[in-house]
């Protein structure tokens, strides 16, 4: 492995207020912006924060970075008069942080999405053959930002997912390619273009089921179909580690495993958007040890991408190396470095950033307290029986983790009736979450000795008893005193940590017999990733029309954020 990359979100968001939610999957450039363009006094305060983080990463060995896009960074004559003068405010604002990265000795590498749309350019492709016109005005951007900025080492393409519901701004992506034969055009028709440059392209195959494209993240026939005998030097493939998206209870991605002489890269996540933003330890060396592990395995392997900062929806505002850093993500940022480029096992990486930092001297008890996390998130947080199960719907994986999404915590009676079918073991279930609670204060007592804040585990404590609570109002007899006492708990910590968790409550009784929802779910989910032949005529094909339906009359049961964010769920079932 010789690229060792990973993002620099965290700078940009260096000026805006704490405690705010973000959408955190990229630059939220209107928040930075004035009336003419970059706002003076934030750029200059991003430009800061910036050296500061590269040098740092730098200093532990990565070796390239992300940054955020490449429609911002190129202008064309069609645009609005307004939008050029400030599109030529960030070209000079660019040109600024990449001589900052290349004289800390990192690659740069763009990113965008397929594809960026504004009113200024549908204009312009209202009056051409569409799909080809977009095609073509990507390509040309692409030659423009390679002329323009000299000094980058290549662009990284998002194609399964665009801006979600909540993006504003100069520019707003949407999905434009939706056929794995459509992907390999585009692929095919750029490649050229990075081969005579000497640049790199990385395609992310990040799909989240919406098309017939949706399945390409896990999916070897669909990947065999974009990518086969591509071999270029100049094109690189990027997996996430598993199936799905960041969690854990995913094996390696079996892509990594393809016979297929493309290179290709890995996806790691450093700041668990699913496991509390950095708000509370949540150790990731044992799991990607063993991918480290299985990759020596596998062929063609370039390198790793390294998520720092980006992902997900959340008012929890640390900052990577910036304002409240967590240092559960410090460490991660650099077990993962020591991991892929040192080959060091996980617990010789812990013992080095302990001797690295002073205050953290005892690597032993910080090894121990790193590994108690890992054992509370994976057996509390997560839901064994249920998180361990490989299960389908549609062209998706379904994620290990429902009851948690981003800085929500759900207990609803309908997850109830869904977690009760795929858990049997539910009295034992009950008794190790709680046991595995009791071990937060073992975590505790740990982090007093190390002279680290203990305000963050009483934190925790309080926010994996909510979860504890809701496991055992998920599997145990129904009795509706249950709901009286999760609201009196959920209450009490609404008011001692205003700028905790968001508990969703809904008790509203689901009305169909468990039979049905059993059958249901039986109809619906498959426990393998091969397409049965209802996934093939009815699922894949009706769903989107399916919940159409079904919102219309269960609207109010369906938490907002499912249709306020991301891409929404309506979307996703195309």
């Amino acid at each position: 492995m010789d690229l060792f990359l990973i993002d620099t979100l965290s700078p940009f968001f260096a000026p805006l207020p704490d405690g705010e939610e973000y959408n955190w999957s990229k630059v939220p450039f209107t928040l930075l912006e004035g009336p003419d363009g970059l706002d003076v006094d934030k750029e200059i305060q991003i430009i800061d924060a910036f050296g500061h983080y590269v040098r740092k990463v730098s200093g532990l060995g990565y070796n390239a970075v992300t940054i955020d896009e490449l429609c911002r960074m190129v202008d064309f004559d069609f645009y609005n008069a307004a939008l050029r003068r400030k599109l030529e405010g960030y070209r000079s604002f660019y040109k600024k942080i990449f001589s900052i990265a290349a004289e800390n000795n990192l690659k740069i590498y763009v990113t965008t999405d397929i594809m960026f749309f504004n009113r200024d350019i549908e204009e312009y492709l209202g009056k051409r053959r569409k799909k080809e016109s977009i095609k073509q005005l990507l390509r040309v951007s692409i030659e423009k930002l390679f002329r323009e900025y000299p000094g980058i080492s290549g662009v990284v393409f998002r194609l399964g997912e665009s801006d979600g519901m909540d993006v504003e701004g100069d520019f707003i992506s949407r999905l434009f390619i939706k056929k794995p034969e459509q992907c390999r055009k585009v692929v095919h028709d750029l490649i050229p273009l990075f081969e005579e440059k000497d640049k790199t392209m990385i395609v992310r195959t990040w799909t989240l089921g919406a098309y017939p494209i949706g399945d390409l993240i896990w999916n070897r026939a669909t990947l065999d179909k974009v990518f086969r005998n591509m071999d270029s030097e100049n094109l690189i493939i990027s997996h996430k580690f598993g199936e799905g998206d960041f969690f854990r209870y995913m094996n390696l991605n079996p892509h990594f495993y393809d016979e297929g002489t493309y290179r290709k890269i890995i996806e790691l996540q450093a700041k668990r958007e699913y496991e509390g933003f950095g708000e509370f330890p949540s150790y990731v060396g044992r799991e990607y040890e063993k991918f480290s592990r299985y990759l020596k395995q596998a062929e063609n392997m370039q390198g790793i991408m390294v998520w720092a900062q980006t992902g997900g929806w959340s008012h929890f505002n640390r900052l990577t190396y910036g304002r409240r850093s967590s240092l559960w993500v410090e460490i991660n940022i650099e077990v993962i470095i020591a991991l892929f480029r040192d080959e060091l096992k996980s617990e010789e990486a812990v013992y080095r950033f302990a001797e690295r930092n002073p205050d953290l001297q005892d690597g032993e008890k910080l090894l121990e307290l790193l590994k108690l996390s890992d054992r509370v998130v994976r057996n509390l947080w997560y839901l064994p029986e249920f998180s361990s199960r490989r299960m389908y719907f549609r062209r998706n994986r379904i994620p290990p983790l429902l009851w948690n999404v981003w800085d929500n915590i759900l207990i609803s009676h309908s997850l109830r009736s869904v977690i009760r079918l795929f858990v049997l073991e539910k009295k034992e279930a009950v008794l190790d979450g709680y046991r595995f609670l009791r071990k937060i204060k073992r975590m505790k007592k740990l982090a007093c000795e190390l002279g680290i804040d203990t305000e963050q585990f009483d934190f925790m404590y309080d926010t994996f008893r909510i979860v504890a609570l809701g496991r055992e109002y998920y599997l145990s007899r129904w009795n509706p005193g249950f709901q009286e006492k999760l609201s009196g708990l959920s209450a009490k910590y609404r008011k001692k940590y205003p700028g905790g968790f968001h508990i969703i409550e809904g008790y509203a009784l689901v009305q169909p017999k468990k039979w049905i929802i059993r059958t249901l779910f039986v109809l619906a989910i498959r426990n393998y990733p091969q397409y049965r032949l209802i996934d093939k005529l009815v699922l894949i094909r009706f769903s989107s029309l399916i919940y159409l339906l079904v919102s219309l009359f269960n609207r109010k049961k369906l938490p907002a954020f499912l249709e306020e964010k991301a891409m929404g769920v309506q979307t996703l079932l195309k």
